[in-house]
């Protein structure tokens, strides 16, 4: 890692002075850190960026296994999704409808089922939602902290 550091670095052609922060800066093109500051540095990085995934990896693996369930605000329907948002069921109180009506009933039947299973679903998929924000909100406080402030 430090050769490709060093590397990178040489790479770097200034025509005036540039400061980079404390002991750190740059003279004509002359980068003046102590390169193994500067690969510790990286590697701290690199440490924070990988105990960052595996943070988010844990949120994953805790909602792997479970669905999410919700109801049409008039009953008639229930939907049971996945993390994902995939629907893993779907469930009619009265169907679609009695078939021995006329025609022009059941489409209105079929209609108002269809609605109602639209309807679950985004429940179900807004639960989900809100669930997998706040096991992110629990493993990152911080971070939703700073975005409720930046949002006010």
């Amino acid at each position: 890692m430090g050769a490709r550091i060093e590397s990178a670095i040489s790479a770097l052609r200034f025509d005036k002075v540039i400061s980079l922060g404390k002991d750190i800066d740059v003279v004509k093109g002359r980068l003046l850190v102590d390169s193994e500051d500067l690969i510790r540095v990286v590697g701290e990085g690199e440490h924070q960026i990988a105990e960052l995934r595996r943070r988010v990896e844990g949120v994953g693996e805790g909602l792997a296994d479970v669905s999410f369930q919700a109801a049409s605000s008039d009953g008639r329907a229930s939907a049971r999704i996945a993390r994902d948002g995939h629907v893993l069921d779907i469930t009619l109180r009265d169907g679609f409808g009695d078939i021995s009506r006329p025609t022009w009933v059941l489409a209105d039947d079929v209609d108002i089922a269809a609605r109602a299973i639209v309807e679950a679903v985004n429940r179900a998929r807004a639960t989900a939602s809100q669930e997998t924000y706040e096991r992110f909100r629990e493993q990152f406080p911080d971070a939703f902290d700073l975005l409720d402030d930046l949002r006010s």
